[in-house]
């Protein structure tokens, strides 16, 4: 019978131990998880923050965008100042030398903001 209750024992001990490190690799898995997406939400404050609001960028900033050149940065500025603020990015296709397959390109760098 003690021996019966030793080996018993020794399988609640073994599925002890198992389960304890079961659920701490599970844990380490959440935590690492977290910390993935609290990086990505970091990365996504910061893109915010580094997009140009067509509104207000002068050609030179324009130019920074990847996907346009000096030309396109100028006739940004040079439509924006005879007609206006833009209203949505999307306006921008309506500037000379900005296409559909141009404005895919640049769409999420740049963002419309209240302007001056």
């Amino acid at each position: 019978m003690k021996k019966q209750w030793k080996v018993g024992l020794s399988v609640v001990a073994l599925a002890a131990g198992l389960l304890t490190q079961a659920y701490a690799a599970d844990q380490s898995d959440t935590n690492s998880n977290m910390n993935m997406s609290d990086k990505s939400g970091a990365m996504m404050k910061a893109d915010k923050m580094s997009m140009v609001d067509i509104n207000t960028a002068t050609a030179a900033q324009l130019e920074k965008v990847k996907g346009l050149d000096k030309k396109e940065a100028k006739e940004i500025v040079a439509y924006r100042m005879k007609n206006g603020n833009f209203t949505k990015v999307e306006d921008l296709m309506k500037v000379k030398g900005i296409d559909k397959e141009s404005f895919d390109k640049i769409k999420s760098q740049v963002m419309v903001g209240q302007g001056q």
